[in-house]
């Protein structure tokens, strides 16, 4: 009759999940146990590792992260990753709340505003109109895409676009086309294509701050 072999390694495997059958192994003395303690020893540490591993909140897992940077970016006509990380780096530096400033600033880009009061159906439309020499700040000619008002800053569209403007804004509200209000913190003129950034905006007047995941993105930005 044929002798029958014990195999160690799948007694050691089938102890892993015995916690007795793991604390007896290690009063083991001989020689072909090493093996099998060494290993449930490290089993054990790695366990620990990655217990520890598992208390993070949910949202610091890397693909959330990034679908909620993603998110955040469509919101905003996916700014490029750089300027935003750089607006999360000056909030963080800042001393009002993170969340607010990095709002803030976003909402107030010329491209953002002129999108949230009806003068461009899309930001992406909006970047065109600046680029294009469209559109004035505090009465003077800009192209740069990702200038920013200020409170008490004002903002038109050039005499020779304003017709243009004019016909797009009629055909917009005889189809309703707006999404939605024209934020509290900005007066319009809508006759003479103008308008004026009254206040900076708070989060109970921004109409996206429920809709992004700003922790998440900026977790992004400093984890990875």
């Amino acid at each position: 009759m044929r002798k029958k072999y014990v195999n160690i390694d799948k007694i050691q495997s089938s102890f892993r999940n015995n916690s007795f059958l793991s604390e007896k192994i290690q009063t083991f003395n001989k020689r072909k146990w090493s093996k099998s303690i060494n290993s449930n020893v490290n089993n054990r540490v790695n366990s620990t590792n990655l217990r520890k591993k598992s208390l993070y909140p949910t949202h610091l897992n890397y693909k959330q992260r990034l679908s909620a940077k993603q998110m955040f970016k469509a919101t905003y006509g996916f700014i490029n990753d750089q300027q935003l990380k750089n607006i999360f780096t000056q909030a963080k530096k800042s001393q009002g709340l993170t969340d607010l400033v990095v709002l803030q600033k976003l909402e107030t880009m010329l491209d953002v505003i002129l999108h949230r009061v009806g003068f461009a159906t899309s930001i992406f439309e909006a970047r065109q109109y600046i680029s294009h020499g469209y559109i004035s700040m505090n009465s003077k000619q800009v192209f740069n895409k990702n200038i920013s008002l200020s409170v008490g800053d004002t903002f038109s569209v050039n005499d020779k676009y304003k017709k243009v403007f004019l016909t797009a804004l009629v055909k917009k509200a005889k189809e309703d086309s707006l999404l939605y209000k024209k934020p509290t913190y900005i007066e319009v003129d809508y006759k003479q294509l103008r308008g004026l950034l009254v206040e900076l905006p708070s989060l109970s007047n921004i109409y996206f701050s429920n809709q992004v995941d700003i922790v998440s993105t900026e977790l992004f930005y400093t984890r990875g």
